[in-house]
């Protein structure tokens, strides 16, 4: 074993997120690669799995094995898609410990967390800091566990007491993430499901993967990175725009948890 990746280290080797292609793109590697993959499909595909070659609905998502051969084809248009290689020990013991299926495509929806997760682990290699591979080694766990959550929910029949509260906190993180102005608590957001704050903080991290404030977070800083990227506006403008306390508080934010100020992003 390579001594860069003992004790279940994972590194992500490249990435894309939803490339450009053009419409008769298609993947066919019968041989596969040497690393393991993850794909997320947006749009509509002709994706090869053990139950052979079917056509799958947008959020449909799958892992494959290294030398795993892999077939892929987006329908009604381009492939719309964002991918992941990865490699390191720790890949395959994430697989297992988080019950994660390989070869095997799963209808798990959008993974809001996707895209931050890639781009954080971009960070990390960008900016190489200290002890920077067992920061990708973490954040490529946590994503595994995310899956992980997934997996484990849709397997599980829902009562309809269950699936009528699945609906309310969707329709409370629906509410807050459209009015990200607005100075939210998690009592505030509590108040809307029904259920206490310690209770509905529980459920709704069990359902999204993330703390409810976590949650809120990552939905400014996706909405700041799209401004800076899109519009000519201040970081005060952005700061107040996307419900931070005030532009130094977005600046630090920001920082801490994409690795890099507002201005650095926005010049990427």
């Amino acid at each position: 074993m390579d001594a860069d990746f003992a004790d279940g280290k994972i590194d992500i080797v490249a990435s894309g997120i939803r490339p450009s292609h053009p419409v008769d793109y298609e993947v066919d590697w019968p041989e596969g690669v040497k690393e393991h993959g993850f794909v997320l499909f947006h749009g509509p595909v002709l994706l090869d799995d053990v139950s052979g070659r079917r056509s799958r609905p947008p959020g449909t998502c799958i892992f494959y094995l290294p030398f795993q051969p892999r077939y892929y084809h987006g329908l009604n248009g381009a492939l719309d898609h964002t991918w992941v290689l990865a490699i390191g020990p720790g890949v395959l013991g994430c697989l297992t410990d988080y019950g994660i299926p390989v070869n095997t495509a799963l209808e798990l929806g959008d993974l809001e967390f996707l895209e931050p997760y890639i781009q954080d682990v971009r960070q990390e290699r960008l900016h190489l800091l200290d002890h920077y591979e067992d920061a990708i080694t973490d954040l490529s766990r946590d994503f595994f566990r995310r899956i992980g959550v997934l997996i484990a929910q849709s397997a599980e029949p829902l009562s309809t007491a269950q699936r009528v509260r699945a609906n309310t906190l969707s329709e409370v993180r629906l509410a807050v993430h459209s009015d990200m102005c607005r100075r939210w608590t998690v009592p505030d957001m509590a108040a809307m499901s029904g259920l206490n704050p310690t209770r509905f903080a529980t459920e709704y991290t069990k359902q999204f993967g993330a703390s409810p404030v976590d949650d809120l977070i990552d939905a400014r800083l996706r909405r700041a990175e799209y401004l800076l990227k899109h519009r000519s506006m201040t970081a005060k403008q952005i700061a107040m725009e996307c419900g931070f306390t005030s532009p130094e508080h977005f600046s630090r934010l920001f920082h801490a948890r994409r690795g890099y100020s507002p201005g650095q992003f926005r010049r990427l």
